[in-house]
């Protein structure tokens, strides 16, 4: 449809009429996580700035990933090192097949729960880095996906949320259209 833009009219035709949201232009936040909505940080009608935080939510869930995440990376890089200090003894005969068997078992293992642990934190924009140094985070910011404004807001300050409960709705203004109710004999008046 293109962008809307100024512009004089020669006549004027009364029409009565919404402004509607496409279906791609509306976007949906939702939580994540579970937890106590902490803060909301955007008002209805505001606009809310691709990948910036519209809401926060405090969570024992949260927490508990990043402490088992902090725990099994210790677990981890402990893990391959001991993997790779059997590795090179094995090659050279020094250590037993079975020391090194067991060695590759326990690090594969703690090596696909370390990738999956992550993976999850940074589905969650999680910075892993910042946990392996043992910093832990209490409130879950919740992000804008896409830039719009908040047409609506379904949770309050308070309020105990489930992962995927709607938070908030936002609605990108390049993506809206008039839907207009025109009289049959103004219609010949009207050209796009």
């Amino acid at each position: 449809l293109g962008r809307p833009q100024q512009n004089t009219f020669e006549d004027v035709v009364k029409a009565g009429g919404k402004v509607i949201a496409s279906i791609k232009g509306k976007t949906q936040i939702k939580s994540s996580v579970s937890g106590t909505v902490k803060s909301i940080h955007r008002e209805l009608g505001e606009y809310a700035y691709a990948g910036s935080v519209v809401c926060s939510i405090e969570s024992n869930d949260y927490i508990v990933l990043q402490q088992e995440y902090n725990a099994v990376s210790n677990s981890y890089r402990m893990a391959k090192a001991n993997y790779e200090r059997l590795s090179a003894l094995y090659r050279d005969n020094i250590a037993s097949k079975n020391d090194f068997q067991t060695a590759e078992s326990s690090y594969k293992s703690i090596a696909a729960r370390y990738e999956n642990l992550k993976h999850r934190l940074d589905s969650l924009k999680t910075d892993s880095k910042e946990i392996e140094k043992g910093k832990i985070f209490s409130i879950f910011p919740v992000r804008a996906p896409v830039g719009g404004y908040v047409t609506k807001i379904d949770c309050k300050v308070g309020e105990f949320v489930k992962p995927q409960k709607i938070l908030m709705t936002l609605v990108e203004i390049d993506k809206v259209y008039l839907q207009l109710e025109v009289l049959q004999n103004d219609v010949a008046a009207l050209s796009v």
